[in-house]
């Protein structure tokens, strides 16, 4: 398929033992945080005194979908302080109290390449050069809407609290710690007051802004908040507007320039994405109409930035295809369409108790259809899906309108695949046979095929084996067990027998084409086969109808209104049949008119359940 590269994509060892319910994006999770949980590099910032006693080993992954599912690896809900991290969020909110112009005006956008705690501004503008760094942060942090700062505070507290989708408190001890060591801090704001930059009590924006700090979040809050950016301002858990979607554009370019202290240029080349770091140890990273990932890890680097979060960041981007220059960042049409086997059904005709197994039991055959090109981002929207299908005994993966699937979506494709084998489940894949991932998903244990069609025949034929307890459609079939002659008495089935002439067919054998005379109806003893009708602009093709099984029929139309064939019918291997013909169904009219009543009864009963199947699958493809 398109980028997608098999050798490159085997399946982790990890997917074919996961537990059951476990999907492939937990087992990546996991995979990743096992794989950095030894890198002990770096120091936990101890520059304020509390946040010394932070677990330097804790490690924390989340990632949050724009349709609010949230996966999470290791201590993703442990609490810290949301330091730094708080700095787009707040800002958020200035913009939206005082308005674009007002607040650059106030505040640059340019990164600094010093450290996020220099004491310096823009020289020709006298503005803290961006709102990541202490100095902008202060001054955004002051110009928050307030009466006073318990006022300002508390509006900060309940944006950013909106934005995880739940309540935050303050950590009152790193609250004070920061409050009596904020040394810099201060001598950053008092110089933003001396050049005109800070108005207002300095020691009020600083205690707002040290709160502000101290707030306590979880990666997974983190990994929420961001999605609330890359979804437009929307959060994706509570369904609440956070912020107008004309600011979020704002904040994700401030954080793509500034967010990570001095090593914002080799982030944005190295990971591409819109992210904030604080010296806690967490970071926030947003994909526009895409995802939110939260970390967290004490362990920091020279520039404050955390050692794990920052590898685990790059694994993921380079695994997932998420760089913001390298990827589709439009949201783009529908990329999935699920359905059961109740909905949509094979053009395969069924004997009437096949049928009542089919309504009762369809559901646990899914049909999952690609409507587009795939990513890990498509991708994993599909898997999620599959896997909170607890009743999929039989799943079919369409595939053929995915031209590409890049390597991160082909892994957790054929992770899926491998994880439903262990599990004991089947699935087929619709793809044709020339696409390179084919052999990858068969050798995961997909069974593969060329259409949709034999796809869901395939798993309503073993749905029905193992519901029966027997192979389904597979014997021949007494005249008696016909589904047109079920409202008969043995006496009347006595009657037709004689007039019944039998037909022998070899594999591939044209029983009758399209324009022959209407003569006769078939009933179909052993073996089966396919009803076909001309497509294609020139009509150049014979596409499947129907395909008819002993203890069904076929040419009924040929006895209501005679005329000619307007299809093609051709034997599968083995294919018997007993015909009656117009002309002994004519004399029957007059000699036995109850039995050819109830011949009726019957034609209308196989033409009534093959146009509700007709119906089933326009409706399936109107959904």
């Amino acid at each position: 398929m398109g980028g997608a590269d098999p050798a490159s994509s085997s399946v982790p060892a990890s997917a074919s033992v996961r537990p059951r319910g476990v999907g492939p994006v937990d087992v990546m999770l996991g995979d990743l945080h096992r794989s950095l949980v030894e890198v002990r590099g770096g120091e936990v910032a101890d520059y304020i005194p509390e946040l010394s006693k932070a677990p330097a080993d804790a490690f924390g992954i989340a990632l949050a979908t724009l349709d609010g599912h949230v996966y999470e690896a290791g201590d993703a809900r442990e609490e810290f302080t949301i330091q730094s991290v708080s700095k787009p969020f707040v800002y958020s909110l200035t913009l939206a109290d005082r308005g674009l112009s007002a607040v650059l005006e106030a505040i640059g956008v340019e990164p600094t390449g010093d450290p996020f705690n220099s004491i310096t501004v823009d020289q020709e503008t006298g503005r803290p050069y961006n709102p990541m760094v202490n100095a902008g942060a202060i001054v955004a942090a002051s110009l928050v809407e307030g009466r006073d700062g318990n006022e300002q505070f508390e509006r900060i507290r309940a944006h950013l609290s909106a934005f995880a989708g739940r309540e935050l408190h303050v950590d009152d001890a790193v609250y004070r710690s920061e409050t009596e060591t904020g040394d810099r801090n201060r001598a950053i704001a008092y110089f933003m007051r001396t050049v005109g930059a800070l108005s207002g009590d300095v020691d009020t924006a600083l205690d707002v802004y040290f709160r502000q700090c101290s707030l306590l979040v979880t990666a997974r809050d983190l990994a929420v908040m961001s999605a609330t950016l890359s979804n437009g301002g929307r959060n994706p858990v509570t369904g609440e507007e956070v912020l107008a979607p004309e600011y979020v554009s704002r904040v994700l370019a401030v954080m793509s320039t500034c967010g990570m202290y001095d090593y914002a240029g080799e982030w944005m080349y190295r990971v591409g994405l819109p992210a904030k770091s604080g010296v806690s140890g967490g970071i926030a990273v947003a994909l526009s109409d895409r995802l939110g990932i939260g970390l967290w890890s004490p362990r920091l680097d020279r520039r404050g930035n955390s050692v794990r979060g920052i590898a685990a960041c790059e694994q993921l981007s380079q695994r997932l295809g998420l760089h913001v220059l390298g990827s589709d960042a439009s949201p783009g049409p529908p990329t999935m369409r699920a359905r059961s086997g109740a909905e949509v059904r094979s053009n395969l005709s069924r004997t009437p108790e096949h049928q009542a197994v089919l309504e009762q039991q369809g559901g646990a055959i899914r049909l999952y259809e690609l409507l587009s090109d795939q990513t890990f981002l498509t991708a994993e929207a599909v898997l999620r899906t599959a896997l909170a299908d607890d009743d999929c005994r039989w799943a079919v993966l369409d595939m053929r309108r995915a031209a590409t699937v890049d390597t991160a979506a082909a892994r957790l494709f054929e992770a899926l695949v491998a994880g439903r084998a262990h599990d004991g489940l089947a699935t087929a894949v619709v793809a044709p046979a020339v696409l390179p991932l084919a052999g990858a998903l068969a050798d995961a244990g997909a069974t593969l095929f060329e259409s949709q069609d034999a796809a869901l025949e395939w798993a309503e034929t073993s749905l029905l084996t193992e519901a029966l307890g027997v192979e389904a459609d597979s014997g021949a079939r007494e005249l008696a067990d016909q589904e047109l002659l079920h409202d008969m008495t043995p006496e009347d089935v006595a009657v037709l027998a004689p007039l019944m002439q039998e037909h022998r067919y070899d594999a591939g054998a044209i029983v009758f084409d399209e324009g022959d005379p209407a003569d006769r109806l078939h009933f179909v003893m052993a073996g089966q086969a396919t009803v076909a009708l001309r497509t294609g602009e020139s009509g150049e093709r014979w596409s499947r109808l129907i395909t008819v099984v002993p203890g069904t029929s076929f040419g009924e139309v040929a006895a209501i209104d005679g005329g000619t064939r307007s299809t093609r019918v051709i034997a599968e291997e083995g294919l018997v049949t007993l015909t009656l013909t117009v002309d002994d169904l004519a004399g029957l009219r007059e000699t036995h008119p109850s039995l050819v009543a109830h011949l009726y009864q019957g034609m209308a009963r196989s033409l009534a359940a093959r146009l509700r199947n007709a119906n089933r699958a326009i409706a399936a493809l109107q959904s």
